[in-house]
């Protein structure tokens, strides 16, 4: 227990460190939704995801409205 409290100490302060240098916003995602509703497609029998989502721009943005910002 001790060993992975030492663990998730040391791995949140070389997060943090990232975080606090970096240059540019940092944003943490949830994609598990969007990528979920692209293994639904592939399950449906699209097998050209891209050209699917070329042919009308309301995909892309019904996929895109599917990813949540956590932090």
């Amino acid at each position: 227990m001790k060993q992975q409290k030492d663990f998730l100490k040391i791995e949140h302060g070389r997060y943090q460190h990232i975080f606090d240098l970096a240059p540019v916003g940092i944003w943490e995602v949830d994609i598990s939704a969007s990528i979920s509703a692209l293994k639904k497609l592939q399950k449906d029998g699209i097998t050209d995801i891209e050209k699917y989502l070329e042919e009308d721009d309301s995909r892309v943005q019904k996929l895109s409205s599917l990813i949540r910002i956590i932090n």
